[in-house]
């Protein structure tokens, strides 16, 4: 299993989470290897919210699952749709 750190960070810095959710979640992310932001992620994500309108952190999420060749696993597929060659699974 892979994360972006950007992902750890808007998953671990919600302002609703909950103590029992933080655990469940930092247990999660040690299983995961976490994949750093880099000068090749950056580049993608910059051309990502060139191309449509795009969160920063959805930019550099789709990014580095881009840079990665890897799926995307989100709910919120609707954000992500239009990335070409983006690979998005749907866990719901």
């Amino acid at each position: 299993m892979a994360a972006s750190v950007i992902s750890k960070i808007e998953v671990l810095g919600y302002h609703k989470i909950t103590k029992n959710e933080i655990q469940l979640a930092e247990y999660y992310f040690s299983l995961c290897q976490i994949f750093n932001l880099d000068d090749e992620i950056i580049a993608i994500a910059i051309s990502l919210k060139q191309e449509k309108s795009l969160s920063l952190g959805d930019a550099i999420i789709a990014a580095t699952a881009l840079y990665h060749k890897l799926p995307l696993v989100t709910a919120n597929t609707k954000d992500f749709v239009h990335i070409k060659d983006l690979n998005l699974i749907n866990p719901s």
